[in-house]
């Protein structure tokens, strides 16, 4: 979506009305939530793919918090635009996020520049920052092309403001780059040459300014009212940094040609070897500029995060910038789920497609970020019902996505939990450990998001399952006719009732499976569904229908059903399931060691195994289990006795 479509009229609006100044869309444009301010962050492309990790959850995070946009940079004379644009990809993709992409001309020829328009536009980003960017190093002395023909490239933003509506006409919302302190090297009347070129740049098409970083909110406050009296009327964002150590604002201020208040340099060189005293003064700083600018009618705030999540969040919540909850995506505050799982917004990256889903296979649940990616192609998405969906096959993930695109806030990846692996054992007292919340950081290879709360009701047989050899990764328990109210189970309008089968998906040996099929027969009500990571399949009363597996009847209301499975969504998970497992845990362990080789054996054997049972008013899912794991116990009098036995837990 672009920006300006977004931008909330507030009291800053009502300024320029009472002054003769009406940025363009403001007029029109209600407040997305009750929060009066908005806010908008700023990241750039990690150089390695452990930076990439690292960058994908705090995305996860800080998109939480509900930013208007994020902003991704790259290097002039676009050196790392295609790592760029995937990173804006995911965040709109992934997490629902309205992503901007940085486009620095200087050095690029106009072939180059509409290359990167057309990658951005496939990529549906409307949202495009264009900037001049530092002029980059030509080696002529080594490249005597280069001395003989000079490059035919962009010099100016205005001249790629100008390509890009020539080429695209208003497809793209284009922002520009101000100075309120005059860009660096331009001489004494560097601030009102600046106005002067961006008044230019506005006329060629640019749709709002966003500002470079000032510590002085005086120098802002004056900067847009020169804008304003040189008839600028777009929006003009401020650009705000927090500071997180001394010598990093020292080089932002040497680089970008800022000043520092004398008061506040003074406290800072005070300061300056204490980096906990100096964050601490730093965000009581930001708070005093973001005080000033909202008494003077700013509404928009926009963040150079330097990849650093921390400082930023605390500033946000101390400035009521932002709320954290649970279901917290600038949605006005409630404590009941619409759905099982959670809506893209309309108002978000893709909501006006994504907005009126209400249908999702259940075997994304923990890891909704790659569902939402790898559907991300897809002309419009399940509503009522997965059947009526006419949707095509599930794109494809590469290693990179399996490997980057975790988005849990834990810190500790699975190969590193402290477990020493000599054997298949070993892996399962892992797992069942996870269930039990022992390693409390732990990061499974499925699991992005915490164990839902209804997960807590089946905990100890999901662990006995575990001890056992079936590793469970994701699960349901029954639900028959509980209130829409629950708080645990509820979700959709009030006075409804929502129902669910029993889920449970699993690793297990073939071994294990074949026990299964030998005893299925004794459950009528159970469907099984498995595939080893080579996509050979076995199934029992599971022909490629769609089984719905949460629903709900509500009021004047057709009945929802929101989760389900399928064969054709469980063979795509099948082999996301299996890659996730070997980028993420076998492939982080040393070649040739015992570990490795233990589960490197697995991944080859195992199967992933889904199974419903149907009878969701007093069925018992852990009941063909439970008859396993006691003839395996029979057979085996010399291991020691479990002394306790776990039973499904009925919820009514």
């Amino acid at each position: 979506m672009r920006i300006t479509d977004k931008l909330v009229q507030t009291a800053e609006t009502a300024l320029r009305k009472s002054i003769g100044f009406l940025a363009i869309d403001e007029s029109t444009v209600e407040p997305a939530t009750n929060c009066p301010y908005q806010f908008s962050i700023e990241v750039f492309p990690p150089k390695t793919v452990a930076g990439l990790q690292n960058l994908y959850p705090r995305l996860a995070r800080l998109g939480s918090l509900g930013p208007l946009f994020i902003d991704v940079t790259y290097a002039s004379g676009g050196e790392t635009w295609e790592i760029s644009l995937e990173i804006c990809k995911v965040a709109q993709r992934a997490f629902s996020l309205d992503a901007m992409l940085h486009v620095a001309c200087i050095g690029m020829t106009e072939d180059k520049c509409l290359e990167i328009l057309n990658a951005a536009k496939d990529a549906q980003i409307q949202n495009l920052l264009i900037i001049r960017g530092d002029e980059p190093v030509i080696h002529k002395r080594n490249n005597p092309k280069a001395q003989a023909e000079p490059l035919k490239v962009l010099n100016k933003a205005l001249d790629m403001v100008q390509l890009t509506r020539k080429h695209f006409g208003d497809y793209f919302c284009i922002g520009v780059a101000g100075f309120p302190e005059g860009r660096v090297g331009c001489g004494a009347d560097k601030v009102d040459d600046g106005i002067a070129h961006l008044t230019e740049k506005v006329t060629a098409g640019a749709d709002f300014i966003l500002t470079q970083v000032f510590f002085d909110p005086e120098v802002f406050l004056t900067y847009m009212r020169k804008c304003r009296e040189a008839g600028i009327n777009v929006p003009i964002i401020p650009g705000l940094m927090p500071i997180t150590g001394y010598q990093q604002l020292v080089r932002v201020v040497k680089l970008a040609g800022i000043t520092i208040p004398e008061g506040m340099a003074k406290t800072l060189d005070s300061i300056r070897n204490d980096d906990a005293k100096v964050q601490a003064y730093g965000q009581q700083v930001l708070q005093e500029i973001i005080l000033k600018l909202k008494e003077s009618g700013e509404s928009n705030f926009h963040f150079f995060t330097m990849n650093l999540e921390q400082p930023l969040t605390q500033i946000l919540l101390d400035n009521q910038l932002s709320t954290v909850g649970e279901n917290n995506k600038r949605r006005t505050p409630t404590s009941m789920r619409s759905l099982p799982f959670s809506q893209a917004q309309a108002d978000g990256a893709l909501g006006s497609r994504r907005e009126s889903e209400t249908v999702r296979p259940i075997h994304w649940q923990y890891r909704p970020s790659t569902y939402k990616l790898r559907t991300s192609e897809w002309d419009r998405y399940p509503n009522g019902r997965w059947g009526d969906s006419s949707s095509p096959a599930y794109g494809s993930l590469s290693n990179y996505h399996l490997l980057t695109l975790h988005t849990s806030a834990g810190d500790k990846t699975v190969s590193k939990c402290g477990v020493t692996i000599r054997s298949e054992r070993d892996v399962f007292r892992i797992m069942s450990a996870f269930i039990e919340g022992k390693f409390p950081s732990l990061v499974l290879p499925w699991h992005d998001e915490p164990i839902a709360k209804e997960t807590e009701q089946i905990s100890s047989s999901l662990k006995e399952l575990n001890d056992n050899g079936f590793m469970t990764i994701n699960s349901q328990p029954r639900i028959n006719a509980v209130p829409s109210s629950d708080p645990i189970f509820g979700w959709g309008p009030a006075d409804g009732v929502v129902y669910q089968k029993a889920y449970l998906e699993f690793f297990c040996s073939a071994a294990k499976l074949e026990a299964l099929f030998q005893i299925l027969g004794k459950y009528p009500t159970m469907s099984l569904l498995a595939e080893n990571e080579k996509g050979e399949r076995r199934q029992h009363k599971s022909q490629g229908r769609v089984q719905a597996l949460t629903w709900g009847v509500f009021p004047e209301s057709e009945i929802v059903q929101p989760t389900v499975t399928d064969q054709e969504s469980f063979t795509a998970w099948r082999e996301e399931a299996f890659g996730l497992w070997r980028v993420m845990w076998s492939d982080k362990l040393e070649a040739g060691t015992k570990a490795r080789d233990v589960l490197e054996s697995m991944i080859s054997k195992y199967y992933l195994v889904s199974v419903v049972d149907h009878n969701y008013i007093d069925g018992d899912l852990f009941g063909i289990f439970n008859e396993i794991i006691d003839t395996a116990r029979e057979e085996a009098p010399v291991r020691k006795p479990s002394i306790n036995f776990f039973k499904s837990k009925k919820v009514r």
